[in-house]
């Protein structure tokens, strides 16, 4: 199983544009994609135009095909002018 944290940062302003984007992004990967097995999007307390995706992925496979999806790609152009930085992307293996 490989994990993904996706850290987002919004331009200040932007964070409820950013955030609608995000959780349409979460509903079709939850509806289209079974190998996901955990999307999750979370903001931070302290600074709110901070999201914090979770990902859980079956396999290496799994994580290419949301990258082709048409979802994954409209999130990626649609986002781009309310970012105020790229994302910031980690992969990690599951231990235990």
């Amino acid at each position: 199983m490989i994990i993904i944290t996706a850290l987002w940062k919004a331009q200040p302003g932007k964070e409820t544009d950013l955030q609608k984007h995000l959780e349409a992004m979460v509903d079709q990967v939850r509806q289209t994609e079974p190998d996901c097995l955990e999307y999750i999007l979370q903001q931070n307390k302290e600074d709110p135009t901070e999201f914090l995706l979770y990902e859980q992925y079956a396999s290496h496979n799994a994580i290419e095909t949301h990258k082709g999806t048409p979802h994954f790609r409209s999130l990626m152009s649609n986002t781009q002018g309310l970012l105020g930085q790229p994302v910031e992307i980690k992969l990690y293996n599951l231990i235990v």
